[in-house]
């Protein structure tokens, strides 16, 4: 037990490490917050791009997830890096940055590395954020027409069902609910600003109603989803 721990600290230490060595490599962030996390253009993104981490283990896990997000939400999401400065997000754009893909998913160097620092691959919020934008995705491609707070809440059901379809990769002392009302409880980063995305309880509620989705269909999924927005 103590080996695994061991060798889990290390490998988090260079993850975080490589996460940090990209923030301070992305220099120039533009000013300005984007708010929401769905946007119409690459050019909305607030600070350079980054095609990947730069470490392989860390790069791995990201391919893994996005063939797991790509399985269940029946698109292909591309994935990039960007410099979030001191406002950590992640966005989903329509433009595809390879070919075939459908959307691109672009998450924040600092929010992903504080998510790590807190749980590495072990609690839910790395792979929730990733799902939270495919659902995104989803909505581009179904021409939704929900206001911007209700996208977001459907996005947060969305994610709450993939990983009641993942929950068997999850560790077996991890309590959702508990877990997931600190994640949403969150205020210092831009990815849980209540203006844009719900207050903490309107998002936390929705979480866990997807989690409480069994159906193991995207179609499903997203037409309970509609169901259950429409009744708030």
């Amino acid at each position: 037990m103590r080996e695994a721990w061991t060798f889990t600290r290390f490998w988090l230490g260079v993850i975080v490490a490589s996460c940090l060595a990209l923030a301070l490599q992305a220099q120039g962030t533009r000013k300005g917050v984007t708010q929401g996390c769905s946007l119409s253009s690459m050019r909305q993104v607030p600070g350079p791009i980054i095609t990947a981490t730069g470490n392989p283990v860390l790069d791995k896990k990201i391919d893994e997830e996005l063939g797991l997000v790509s399985e269940r939400f029946n698109v292909e999401p591309a994935f990039r890096i960007f410099q979030d400065g001191n406002t950590p997000n992640a966005f989903a754009v329509l433009e595809n940055v390879m070919a075939g893909s459908s959307g691109t998913v672009l998450f924040g160097v600092n929010l992903m590395t504080q998510e790590l620092a807190q749980t590495y691959w072990q609690g839910f919020s790395v792979p929730a954020i990733i799902a939270h934008e495919v659902a995104h995705l989803v909505q581009y491609k179904k021409g939704t027409t929900l206001t911007n707070t209700r996208k977001e809440l459907q996005a947060d059901y969305l994610a709450g069902w993939y990983l009641q379809q993942r929950a068997t990769a999850a560790p077996a002392n991890l309590n959702i609910q508990a877990a997931a009302t600190s994640f949403f409880h969150k205020s210092d980063m831009a990815f849980w600003d209540p203006k844009d995305h719900g207050t903490p309880r309107e998002r936390t509620k929705a979480f866990l109603a997807g989690l409480q989705m069994r159906s193991g269909t995207i179609e499903s999924a997203y037409g309970a989803s509609l169901q259950w927005i429409a009744k708030q």
